[in-house]
């Protein structure tokens, strides 16, 4: 995680040889759900992980259901 918490960063090693940097950006869900509504997209259900327990701060991470309106 990057010092700043916004992004994963990690060193990807191909077996063939060589290597790469991946940084991934990390959102909170509110940024998500603010991305979301200017596109039409309502958010119908926000869940917390796979397993489908709700949504909550210490969540391990966000899935949020939309539907285009």
């Amino acid at each position: 995680i990057s010092p700043d918490n916004r992004y994963v960063c990690k060193t990807i090693r191909r077996s063939a040889g060589g290597e790469f940097v991946e940084r991934v950006r990390l959102f909170e869900p509110e940024e998500l759900t603010a991305m979301l509504l200017p596109t039409g997209v309502a958010i119908r259900h926000r869940f917390g992980d796979y397993d489908g327990r709700l949504l909550a701060p210490d969540s391990g991470r966000t899935i949020l259901i939309g539907q285009a309106a």
